[in-house]
């Protein structure tokens, strides 16, 4: 495919829509992570999925030399620093609910959780809730 040619102009119109439906979905994942929204995180994570099929099918090195493409870069670029952004907010959200399913299930009197890596943590000592001060 030549560039600039009406083929690649679509191609790259196609990769710059798929781009922007990224970003806009990386935003609204966003505010979903810093508001405590779960459900809707993996809600969200159907609507990536969706959108990085099409992505994958977009012919990215016929777009380098078409009209738009500094454009395309800078989309890229958002979507690449959402992307960090968003795991860093995902990585704090599982730790916190990590956190309180270790710390319910030691008032319950069991401290067997599992680890980051899915190894099994035994701990036998229950916790009185008298030990909890607020």
């Amino acid at each position: 495919m030549e560039p600039n040619s009406p083929s690649s102009q679509g191609e790259a119109s196609l990769l710059e829509i798929s781009l922007a439906q990224l970003n806009a979905t990386l935003e609204r994942e966003r505010e979903a992570l810093l508001r405590g929204d779960a459900k809707e995180v993996a809600r969200l994570a159907k609507e990536k999925e969706d959108i990085a099929a099409i992505l994958q099918k977009c012919d990215i090195k016929n777009t380098a030399d078409t009209k738009g493409s500094s454009e395309i870069g800078d989309l890229a670029r958002r979507v690449t620093d959402l992307v960090h952004l968003n795991h860093a907010l995902l990585k704090q959200m599982y730790d916190q609910y990590h956190g309180m399913l270790e710390l319910f299930l030691r008032l319950a009197g069991r401290g067997d959780t599992y680890s980051k890596d899915g190894t099994l943590l035994v701990e036998s000592t229950a916790l009185n809730s008298t030990e909890f001060t607020a």
